[in-house]
């Protein structure tokens, strides 16, 4: 095209974008009702349209008696519905007399319950951040919110009990009877909160659950398991219809933790279809293999692995590490040696993986060579092994090495 009518269709095209947002953006304010009256009041206000004005001022009356807020949003626009309210009795004294008297209380209730859930969730992210990130961030008025919600009218508030109990195993790590207070909750109640607030709640109930795996709670394979099924059975852990690769592996490796292989089978070719297409095949092999290693099927996992190439990182590491497993497994000590050093060699270039994850695959390809070469009868260098793998930190799979020494 002539570079004159390139500009022309730029111009066109950006046009087309700003006319396609404010469809989408009119297609979601129009399902907002409390957004609509609003704006409607301040128009009829404006104009002058009184009698418009008064009739929708009693709707909204009708309405705000009926309806109970529950969400934070719910709590913001009925604080801004009952402001609203108030703006419409200041014509008349008697009105705007009886409105301080009846409603005022339900506004500044709804705008400190809306802050006060914010404030705390805000608190709950920023730990559970710090427990991933080295970060020094100060937390405005932390100890007068913790106190405010404790008693009081607050504190019946179902999302800042919620919240609280979240902070609460936050903060104390082998705090187990908060914990399952809130996993009953989510359990029970999971639908009187938006998706989105939902899904906060089961992602603290998860990283509890893994938390406690991590610190040696074995009991909270089984926990953990139960709470993914919940996450698959309530829709909670699909995002527009998809399942992240994340919790595909992290469902498969739990479920076969926990001794759950026919349904961890049926899970693996069920959920399939659900995940990102761009990485579904490679997710599915990656899965299936792990199934088929704990099944002792070690030459179904060398089938699936043979020339695939996993790209995504976490995925590249852990299929060496049941490539490595199932060599040790049939005796492979060629393939295995010959894997270390790639391995080896793909963990100190690869600039993307953590420190700590780095480390603690190094220190397992150590620990895998001298078992590889491990001898039964030798008790010196088994003793020798067993007080290494349970001294040496950080360390991936030290339960699989562990259990390879108590088979010696």
């Amino acid at each position: 095209f002539p570079s004159h009518d390139m500009r022309r269709i730029r111009y066109l095209m950006s046009r087309l974008l700003e006319l396609l947002e404010e469809f989408l953006f009119q297609e979601g304010v129009k399902h907002e009702q409390n957004v609509k009256q609003l704006y409607l009041f301040d128009y009829y206000e404006a104009k002058n349209c009184n009698k418009t004005k008064e009739q929708l001022v009693n709707k909204i009356r009708r309405e705000s008696d009926k309806s109970k807020p529950i969400r934070d949003n719910d709590f913001l626009e009925r604080y801004r519905l009952e402001e609203l309210l108030q703006r419409a009795s200041a014509a008349n004294i008697e009105e705007y007399s009886k409105y301080m008297k009846e409603h005022f209380s339900t506004a500044i209730s709804a705008l400190d319950a809306y802050y006060f859930i914010n404030k705390l969730r805000h608190l709950c992210s920023l730990l559970n951040a710090k427990n991933v990130v080295q970060m020094d961030v100060h937390f405005a008025l932390q100890e007068e919110i913790l106190q405010i919600t404790d008693k009081g009218y607050l504190s019946e508030n179902k999302l800042i009990q919620t919240y609280r109990l979240i902070y609460k195993t936050l903060t104390e790590t082998g705090n187990t009877a908060d914990y399952w207070v809130l996993r009953d909750s989510l359990f029970q109640e999971w639908q009187i909160f938006n998706i989105n607030e939902a899904r906060e709640i089961f992602a603290y109930v998860q990283n509890f659950g893994i938390k406690q795996i991590n610190l040696g709670n074995s009991e909270f394979n089984e926990e953990l398991f139960r709470v993914y099924d919940f996450g698959l059975q309530s829709g909670i852990l699909l995002q527009n219809g998809l399942l992240s690769e994340a919790n595909y592996k992290n469902i498969t490796v739990i479920g076969l933790r926990s001794g759950h292989l026919d349904w961890v089978k049926e899970f693996i070719e069920n959920y399939r279809s659900y995940l990102p297409e761009e990485n579904q095949a490679n997710a599915y092999i990656f899965n299936k293999s792990n199934y088929h290693f704990y099944k002792k099927e070690y030459t179904e996992v060398l089938k699936l692995l043979q020339d695939v190439v996993f790209n995504y990182i976490f995925y590249a590491i852990d299929y060496r590490i049941i490539l490595l497993k199932t060599y040790f497994e049939l005796r492979e000590r060629e393939a295995a040696e010959s894997l270390i050093s790639s391995f080896r060699l793909y963990l100190i270039r690869k600039k993307s993986i953590s420190a700590a994850h780095k480390k603690s695959n190094l220190n397992f390809l150590r620990l895998y060579r001298h078992l590889l070469f491990l001898r039964k009868g030798d008790k010196r260098k088994i003793k020798k092994l067993s007080e290494m793998t349970n001294t040496v930190k950080p360390l991936s799979n030290k339960g699989w090495i562990l259990e390879k020494l108590n088979e010696f």
